[in-house]
C-alpha cells in the first residue's frame, strides 16, 4: 500500500511557488519609456507598420497604434484575459480522484485474530459526463473570446482618445498661427491709424480702439500658446511619456506670418489671402463617405462590443445546456481494499447525489431566463449600432455641408478683399479698408476651422460606430 501511495504522489510533480517580481516604479518607467523602444519597434512591424526614422515625425495613426502599446488599461485588459486562458486550461483538466487511508484498532481480542490493527485505502472517481464537460468548456471558451475581445475594444478606444488628442494640437497651433496673422494685421491697423491720427483724419478713438485690439490680440495669442502647450501635454500623457519628452507628432504644414509694417501692406496680405485659399483648396477636396447600408453591415461585423454580447449570450446557452445536465446525476466510483485484523476485504460502491426535484426545476428556469435575457440585449444592441451607424452618417455628411457652405462665404469674403485691394493699387480706396476687411476675415476664418474639426470628429464618431477606419475620410 505505501509502494501504491508513492507511485500516485510521484505521477503528479508540483510547481514550486514562484515569487512575483517587484512592481515597476511608475515614475522611473515613464521618464524611461521612448518611442523608440525595440518593442514597439515589433509591435508596429506585427501591423504592418514601420518605425519612423529617428527624428522625423510619426503620423497620427501611428502614435496612436503607440498608444494602445503603452497603455494601462490594454495591459489590465490583456492581464483579464491571461487570467481567462489560465482558467479555460484549469477547466480543460479532468476532475482529481480522491485517495483515502483509514486505521482502526479493536480493544476487543478473542485470542484468533491475528493484530487488534485493520487498515484500509480506498479510491474515489467521479465518472465523466460529457455533456457537463462539453458544457463548463464551453463556457470557458467564450469567457476567453469575451475577455480577448475586450482587449481589441480597450485598444480601439485608446486609439480614437489618442486621434483626438492629436487634432486638439492641430487645432490650437492653427488657432496660434491665424492669431499671429491676426496680431500682424492689428499692428498695421494701429500703424495707419497713428499716421491718420497725426495728420487729424482720424480721431482719438479710433486711435484707442486700434491700440485695444492690438492688445487683446496680444493676450488671445499668449492665451492660445498656452492652449496648444497644454493640448502637447495631453498627448504625451496618453503616450505614456515624460514631460520633457517630445512628441513627434507630423503636423499640417501651416504659413506663418511675416514681420509686417505698414509700408509691406500689400505683401503681407497678398501672404494671407494665399494661405487661406490654399486651406479651401485642402478642404474642399474631401471625398463623400459610403452608404448607411454598407456601412451597417460592416458595423454588424466588427463592432467589437456586439461581438462581446455574443460570447455572453453563448456562455449563457452553456450555462443553461449545464444546468439541464445536472439534473442527471453523477455518479461516483469507489473502489478500495481493506486488511481487517488477517481477513481481506475488497470494496465497490456507487454514489450519486440527492437533490430535490424543484432544485433543478429552479436551475434550468433561471439559466434559461438568462439566456432570454443575453438574446434581448444581442438583439437591442443591433438595432442601436444600426441606428447609431444613420445618424453618424447625416452628422457627417451636415458637417461637411457646412464646412462647404463656410467655403464658400469665405471665398466671397476673399473675393472681395482682393478687391478692394485692387481698388486700392489703383487709387480708388485706402489701406484701412484693406486691413478692416482682412481683419473681418478672421472669425470667418475661425468659423471654417471649427466646421473642418467638426466634420473630423464626426468623421471619427463614425468609425467609432463601425470600429473600422474608413481610409481617405477624415482630414
Amino acid at each position: 500500500m505505501a509502494c501504491l501511495v508513492c507511485l500516485l504522489a510521484a505521477c503528479s510533480t508540483p510547481l514550486p511557488y514562484r515569487v512575483a517580481a517587484p512592481l515597476p516604479d511608475v515614475q522611473q518607467r515613464r521618464q524611461a519609456r521612448s518611442l523608440e523602444d525595440p518593442a514597439l519597434r515589433a509591435v508596429l512591424a506585427r501591423a504592418g507598420l514601420t518605425m519612423p526614422s529617428p527624428g522625423a515625425d510619426w503620423p497620427a495613426a501611428t502614435l496612436a497604434l503607440a498608444a494602445g502599446w503603452a497603455s494601462p488599461e490594454v495591459a489590465v485588459a490583456e492581464a483579464r484575459w491571461h487570467q481567462a486562458l489560465a482558467q479555460a486550461r484549469a477547466t480543460a483538466v479532468a476532475p482529481p480522484g480522491l485517495l483515502d487511508l483509514a486505521l482502526a484498532y479493536h480493544s476487543a481480542l478473542d485470542g484468533v485474530r491475528p493484530s487488534p490493527w485493520a487498515l484500509g485505502f480506498g479510491f474515489e472517481f467521479t465518472l465523466p459526463d460529457a455533456v457537463r464537460r462539453g458544457a463548463r468548456l464551453a463556457i470557458s471558451d467564450t469567457e476567453v473570446d469575451e475577455a480577448r475581445l475586450a482587449v481589441a475594444d480597450t485598444g480601439w478606444t485608446v486609439r480614437q482618445a489618442t486621434l483626438r488628442a492629436c487634432l486638439a494640437v492641430q487645432a490650437a497651433r492653427a488657432q496660434r498661427v491665424a492669431l499671429v496673422w491676426q496680431q500682424q494685421l492689428a499692428a498695421v491697423l494701429q500703424g495707419l491709424q497713428a499716421r491718420r491720427l497725426a495728420v487729424d483724419v482720424a480721431s482719438p478713438a479710433e486711435g484707442r480702439d486700434a491700440d485695444v485690439a492690438l492688445a487683446e490680440t496680444q493676450a488671445a495669442l499668449d492665451q492660445a500658446q498656452q492652449e496648444e502647450i497644454q493640448a502637447m501635454a495631453s498627448l504625451r500623457d496618453r503616450l505614456g511619456l515624460a514631460p520633457e519628452y517630445r512628441v513627434p507628432l507630423a503636423l499640417e504644414a501651416l504659413p506663418s506670418a511675416p514681420a509686417a509694417g505698414p509700408d509691406s501692406l500689400a505683401a503681407l496680405l497678398a501672404a494671407w489671402m494665399g494661405s487661406l485659399r490654399s486651406a479651401l483648396v485642402d478642404d474642399l477636396g474631401s471625398p463623400a463617405s459610403g452608404g448607411a447600408a454598407p456601412l451597417g453591415r460592416l458595423a454588424l461585423d466588427n463592432r467589437l462590443d456586439l461581438r462581446q454580447a455574443e460570447a455572453r449570450y453563448r456562455r449563457s446557452d452553456a450555462a443553461l445546456r449545464l444546468a439541464v445536465a445536472q439534473q442527471y446525476p453523477e455518479w461516483s466510483l469507489h473502489p478500495g481494499y481493506e486488511w481487517d485484523q488477517g481477513d481481506h476485504l475488497l470494496r465497490l460502491g456507487l454514489a450519486l447525489p440527492l437533490a430535490l426535484p424543484q432544485a433543478h426545476g429552479a436551475a434550468v428556469a433561471l439559466a434559461e431566463a438568462e439566456r432570454t435575457q443575453a438574446g434581448e440585449q444581442l438583439l437591442a444592441m443591433q438595432q442601436a449600432i444600426l441606428t447609431g451607424v444613420e445618424q453618424a452618417g447625416l452628422a457627417l455628411a451636415g458637417a461637411r455641408q457646412r464646412q462647404r457652405d463656410c467655403n464658400g462665404l469665405l471665398q466671397r469674403r476673399l473675393t472681395q478683399v482682393e478687391r478692394l485691394e485692387m481698388g486700392r493699387h489703383a487709387g480708388q480706396s485706402d489701406a484701412l479698408e484693406s486691413v478692416q476687411a482682412a481683419l473681418a476675415l478672421l472669425p470667418l476664418q475661425q468659423q471654417c476651422r471649427d466646421a473642418r474639426a467638426q466634420v473630423a470628429l464626426a468623421q471619427w464618431s463614425l468609425e467609432q460606430q463601425v470600429q473600422q477606419p474608413i481610409a481617405g475620410e477624415a482630414p
